[in-house]
């Protein structure tokens, strides 16, 4: 019998910042090297690739600011940082934050708004002429009701969320 061994190794970043011509700091996770490069690995990045720099830096503080609202657990490593991460005792931030950025800032510069989503997905019936359609809404995704806009970095920001503790009933007949 063969034994397969596979070392895993964990890559973080430190975060990055975009000063605005008044000279306001507008910190976000990732860097635009970095974001370069984790799009240049993956088979539709070049959706990415030929966006100018300061739209994806302003994609990337937008992103940053959408990651931050969410309730994370743990404490700030440092009280004065202007992110939520690091954590804890960390010192650096975790990629998989950093690769929620960058997918944030792509589903945003695509157009998603996780509000204009939310009220899409709420609506029960569609009609056009005679033709009507009815929908089941009782719940919406959690990544759209957070204001994530996409799937995919909300998977990756899961594993950082408190847990919640509100418990949900519903009756039935």
């Amino acid at each position: 019998m063969a034994i397969i061994s596979r070392d895993v190794t964990s890559v973080f970043y430190i975060i990055q910042s975009a000063t605005a011509a008044n000279s306001s700091l507008f910190p976000f996770y990732g860097s635009l090297q970095g974001s370069n490069n984790y799009f240049a690995s993956l088979l539709h990045g070049e959706k990415w690739e030929y966006l100018r720099a300061d739209r994806k830096v302003r994609a990337l503080i937008s992103a940053s600011r959408r990651i931050d609202q969410l309730n994370f657990a743990g404490i700030k490593a440092d009280a004065s940082q202007p992110l939520q991460f690091p954590r804890g005792t960390d010192t650096l931030v975790p990629v998989e934050i950093e690769e929620a950025t960058y997918e944030v800032a792509l589903a945003l510069l695509k157009g998603i708004d996780p509000d204009t989503e939310r009220d899409n997905l709420s609506a029960t019936v569609q009609a056009y002429g005679s033709v009507r359609t009815e929908y089941d809404r009782t719940s919406l995704p959690p990544y759209i009701v957070a204001g994530i806009p996409s799937q995919t970095a909300w998977i990756k920001l899961l594993p950082f969320l408190e847990a919640r503790r509100v418990v949900k009933l519903s009756r039935t007949d």
